[in-house]
């Protein structure tokens, strides 16, 4: 009977050193995964600052986009206003009297449906869509 006791114990402690060895390889492997993970984390710590860069530099682009179409929509009202004083205006008087290109012009007349030309080049006129 003592000798089934001993056993046992002996079996116990071959068990109890088998899970300890288990759990000092599983700090082994936790200790290799940790100079990982902050390596990680320090890479994160590097692309987090660009990101920021880059949303800041996309709000930039979304502003002078903004400011560029708001200053679009202040040359077409000018362009109406002198569509509606000289109906027979050339496009290139539009450029001079505004101080823009005959381009600039051509493009935002382009782009607007509130003018339209009536007639050929040469003996047609603007007029104003309501």
């Amino acid at each position: 009977e003592a000798q089934k006791i001993e056993t046992k114990e002996n079996e116990a402690q071959s068990e109890a050193q088998k899970i300890e060895t288990k759990e000092n390889e599983a700090q082994n492997e936790a200790q290799k995964i940790e100079p990982k993970e902050n390596e990680a984390q320090s890479e994160a710590q590097k692309i987090e600052p660009k990101e920021n860069e880059a949303q800041n530099e996309a709000q930039k682009i979304e502003t002078k986009e903004n400011e560029a179409q708001n200053e679009a929509q202040k040359i077409e009202l000018i362009i109406i206003k002198l569509i509606k004083q000289q109906p027979k205006i050339t496009r290139r008087e539009m450029a001079e009297q505004i101080g823009i290109s005959k381009t600039t012009v051509e493009r935002i007349l382009r782009k607007s449906i509130r003018v339209e030309h009536i007639g050929s080049s040469k003996s047609g006129y603007w007029r104003v869509i309501k």
